[in-house]
């Protein structure tokens, strides 16, 4: 089990990463990798047994790096909704996730 705030940090940097990877991406070619990307396919790996409202919340949210109210629209949930949605794709992540994977 991970801690959830050590959760949050790690899905800001995904979604830092994610928006911007096309920048990013040279400099890891032509200096040094950065340890997100390994970090991105262990939190992506986790996600492919996510019940599918938290992954598409997931997905949206992280990898395309929507905000909450763009979510809402997409997903034809209200506000609210979505941040209850955050608070248990948080959870569900802290379940789910090792320290170690």
């Amino acid at each position: 089990m991970l801690k959830e705030s050590i959760i949050k940090t790690d899905l800001e940097n995904i979604k830092y990463y994610s928006v911007r990877k096309y920048a990013l991406n040279p400099y890891f070619d032509d200096f040094i990798a950065n340890d997100i990307v390994s970090l991105m396919e262990k939190y992506n790996n986790v996600m492919k047994s996510a019940p599918i409202r938290l992954y598409h919340l997931y997905v949206l949210r992280y990898l395309k790096g929507y905000t909450q109210e763009d979510i809402a629209s997409e997903m034809g949930f209200t506000h609210t909704t979505i941040h209850s949605m955050q608070l248990s794709l948080i959870q569900w992540l802290s379940e789910n996730i090792k320290k170690d994977d």
